[in-house]
């Protein structure tokens, strides 16, 4: 029998449903060029797992409610900041 765990899937669904492409265009960039990888893109990884666990953390506990205002301020940097690295899918 097969059971499905909602911890693995609220993980990494989050994280993927906002960020996913901006995730898999920094790998692919990283995978075509190590070097990619400097500390600016380190610190928009590290701001998208942030905001990604406060978004997990805000579902739980308001799950039929929009995202705050500051929630969807901080996706809009990340974007901006993924746009302005190059790394905004087209």
């Amino acid at each position: 029998m097969f059971y499905f765990s909602d911890e693995i899937f609220r993980q990494s669904s989050y994280k993927d449903l906002y960020f996913g492409k901006i995730l898999k265009k920094i790998n692919s960039e990283i995978y075509d060029d190590p070097s990619f990888n400097c500390p600016r893109i380190k610190n928009l990884l590290e701001d998208i797992s942030v905001v990604s666990s406060e978004i997990e953390a805000y579902a739980i506990k308001h799950s039929l409610q929009a995202l705050t205002y500051e929630l969807k301020e901080k996706i809009t940097q990340i974007n901006d900041t993924a746009k302005r690295l190059g790394v905004y899918p087209d």
